[in-house]
């Protein structure tokens, strides 16, 4: 890239008359050596399809095409003007792009500001045309050194927040670039192209244009690494909330009757191991169909959400409450019969209370029906099936128990 004054004088290492040697223009093999850069590029954004990585295959295709205008001749003077101004153009077009790489991997979006830039430069190119070699070179140099330092900047800042070697490595190498493109093209103003500073020129922006295309393919690998980390998290937090939404009621936030197997298993392996008490609360809504019946089933939802919240609060944390469905409901607590019984009839005896404050229908009320797991139980199923037995036993004298008084 900028190896452009460099490389004009680089034939002058080899001899070019000695027998038996093919010379090569190092110009050229550095031009192949750029759009092997970009070809490689072209390829990882075929399968990655990120716009940085496209932009700067871009880049080094201008940087191939800077050395490849200015391959034939041993020296500047050598090479027509106009050539040389578009070799600079490119020169400074591919400085741009690797820039503009690095904003577009930190998020900036569409085309207009490149575009603007490019077209500003080959305008100044256009116009400059006509001046003297050394003037285009400072010109191109100082550009480009201007620029690779906003590279520098953006790269170091990328490799700071995000912890990618690749951004330091990119930004070191132009930090490196900027000082010696700078330092070239004041001389080239003052003192014109000198030889040896030619030289130096290109063995530096040689070795740092190489680092800058290996830290290019890591930069690459690493945002490849977060991307993958930042799925693998998504995809646990889908995971994670498709098994709540697995396992919980939708509409009361309860857990459902899949996870109640899942628990009731758990539970019933630790109350046999360790001799625990285990109890089952059942238990209905009384009047619930009437509700929906007669006020609609907002208000019946409403109403279920209601119990669900009353119920949760109402239990330690380390018990369960299911909904099974409709508006059936399971409490599983570790306790003896007489507490499970004890707690149910608090649970009957506050509801009515909680009904007032929500402005719900006050006809309804928590029939409850109580059971504990006999020792070294087993299967669950049946002391489900008793405690659902006890609580219509409950709904019925209750019932009955209302009629009697009215």
């Amino acid at each position: 890239m900028v190896w452009l004054a460099a490389l004009q004088t680089a034939g002058a290492w080899i001899p070019q008359d000695a027998p038996g040697v093919i010379t090569v223009s190092p110009r050229l093999a550095a031009s192949a050596g750029a759009a092997f850069a970009g070809g490689l590029l072209l390829l990882i954004w075929s399968y990655r399809r990120r716009p940085f990585i496209l932009t700067w295959m871009l880049g080094w295709l201008c940087v191939a095409a800077a050395l490849f205008l200015t391959s034939e001749g041993d020296a500047p003077i050598m090479v027509p003007t106009t050539r040389l101004a578009i070799a600079g153009a490119a020169s400074v077009i591919s400085s741009e792009l690797f820039l503009v790489g690095l904003l577009y991997h930190e998020g900036v979006r569409g085309w207009r500001t490149p575009l603007v830039a490019l077209a500003v430069t080959a305008a100044s190119y256009a116009v400059t045309s006509g001046l003297p070699p050394r003037v285009m070179f400072a010109a191109t140099f100082v550009a480009m050194a201007g620029i690779g330092g906003f590279a520098a900047a953006e790269a170091s800042n990328i490799a700071r927040r995000k912890h990618m070697v690749g951004g330091l490595v990119i930004g070191i190498a132009f930090v490196i670039i900027v000082l010696c493109t700078a330092a070239a093209g004041i001389a080239a103003l003052g003192f014109g192209v000198n030889l040896s500073a030619a030289r130096f020129v290109l063995i530096t922006n040689s070795a740092c244009y190489t680092v800058v295309a290996f830290g290019q393919m890591l930069f690459v690998f690493e945002d490849m690494m977060l991307e993958l980390r930042d799925s693998n998290r998504e995809l646990l937090a889908a995971r994670a909330e498709l098994h709540h939404a697995a396992i919980t009621d939708s509409l009361t936030s309860l857990y459902n009757r899949r996870l109640f197997d899942e628990v009731a298993a758990h539970q019933l392996e630790h109350h046999r191991r360790f001799h625990l008490p285990l109890s089952l609360v059942y238990i209905d809504i009384d009047r619930f169909k009437t509700v929906n019946d007669t006020r609609g089933h907002d208000v019946g939802d409403r109403l279920l959400q209601h119990v669900a919240g009353y119920l949760r609060s109402q239990i330690r944390e380390a018990d369960y409450v299911f909904r099974l469905g409709g508006d059936e409901f399971l409490i599983l607590i570790s306790c003896s019969a007489v507490e499970a019984e004890k707690k149910a009839r608090d649970l009957q005896g506050g509801f009515a209370a909680t009904l007032r404050a929500a402005k719900l229908p006050e006809t309804v009320a928590l029939s409850v029906g109580v059971t504990e797991l006999p020792p070294g139980s087993r299967d669950i199923a049946a002391a489900v099936q008793h405690a659902d037995a006890k609580m219509y036993a409950d709904k019925r004298q209750r019932a009955s128990a209302m009629a009697a008084g009215s």
